[in-house]
């Protein structure tokens, strides 16, 4: 049964002049945060095979704090997960082929936006109502899917939210 990780960046320093927002790099506490979800993930036996990175430092950034813990196969920068609607989630989804778990790396509002589009009947309603007003800084969305030919409204089921914040 594939496996879902819909994961947002963790805490980046705030929007400053002369800073694009593509290149806002983690605070230390959000790389701590990312080292923390890398581990809860690992501890809960959700070890991605590949992941799917926004091309935003902040994105590049909480991945390789998370990959000190997740020991993907492949990983991918996908610019278009920078600003991507449901839809661009769908296309960068479209290459995972037989990987069992993937991950995606990247931002609010979209990826809370695609749990809920994703999330179907079974799904878990405490985990719902995490991502109902947006996933946390360093925030993970776990859904599970029959096939990743159900990447479609309702197609899967959230089963958990997972956060790296103390």
């Amino acid at each position: 049964m594939p496996t879902l990780v819909v994961v947002r960046h963790a805490k980046a320093e705030e929007p400053r002049a002369g800073l694009s927002d593509h290149d806002r790099a983690l605070t230390l506490d959000g790389r701590r945060q990312a080292a923390r979800l890398g581990e809860r993930l690992a501890e809960a036996g959700i070890v991605p095979q590949h992941v799917l990175v926004s091309s935003a430092t902040r994105a590049q950034q909480t991945w390789a704090r998370m990959a000190v813990a997740l020991d993907a196969e492949r990983v991918d920068t996908v610019p278009g997960l920078y600003s991507a609607g449901i839809g661009g989630y769908q296309d960068a989804l479209a290459v995972v082929g037989d990987a069992d778990v993937v991950a995606t790396v990247a931002h609010e509002p979209t990826a809370s936006g695609f749990a809920r589009w994703l999330a179907g009947d079974g799904s878990d309603r405490e985990a719902f109502a995490d991502v109902a007003y947006g996933l946390v800084t360093s925030g993970a969305a776990v859904l599970e899917l029959d096939s990743w030919d159900d990447v479609r409204p309702g197609g899967a089921r959230l089963v958990a939210v997972l956060s790296g914040k103390e």
